[in-house]
């Protein structure tokens, strides 16, 4: 709108971004989905390797991936998280390559609701996010850790099924 004032929301700012999280959705039940997300999560840690994103882990302690729903993801889907310094090559590489693996992208900041919801972003088609799992404000922890689980080779996929209970 021309000469809307544009509010400014001041409960957070771009300092309080400690990191983003990108989770590539796949279709647990489906061979073919579980394999291109597999042979998607080699790239991505191919490229880690390279150093193009250098700043990004699939080893921190919630990179995994799942091969079912967990917590508010509805589908099974592999976590890659990303210092803010690797966001744009970190975007550029999901956007074209991701195939046809939806992509949820959302910053880390204290207050998770919106980081999953108002603050995230879609690469492809959005899926439906159970929001009860979700905490309103989180105390700050390093979520990042490139060296957890310690010594733990990033080609090695670690595989969960789902632990959170059905409603």
């Amino acid at each position: 709108l021309v000469g809307a004032a544009f509010a400014f929301n001041k409960d957070w700012d771009l300092d309080s971004i400690r990191a983003y999280h990108f989770h590539a959705y796949f279709f647990q039940h489906n061979n073919k989905s579980t394999a291109e997300a597999l042979a998607f999560r080699h790239e991505v840690n191919q490229l880690i390797d390279s150093g193009y994103l250098g700043e990004c882990t699939t080893t921190c302690r919630l990179c995994r991936f799942y091969r079912g729903p967990d917590g508010p993801h509805p589908i099974g889907n592999f976590l890659t998280c990303c210092n803010s310094s690797s966001i744009k090559p970190a975007l550029d590489f999901f956007a074209k390559n991701r195939g046809s693996l939806p992509v949820l992208v959302h910053p880390l900041t204290e207050r998770e609701i919106d980081d999953h919801t108002n603050r995230a972003m879609w690469i492809g088609h959005s899926l439906p996010l159970d929001e009860s799992f979700l905490e309103e404000v989180l105390e700050p922890i390093d979520i990042c850790d490139k060296d957890w689980p310690p010594n733990k080779d990033p080609h090695i996929v670690p595989t969960y099924f789902a632990t959170t209970p059905s409603p």
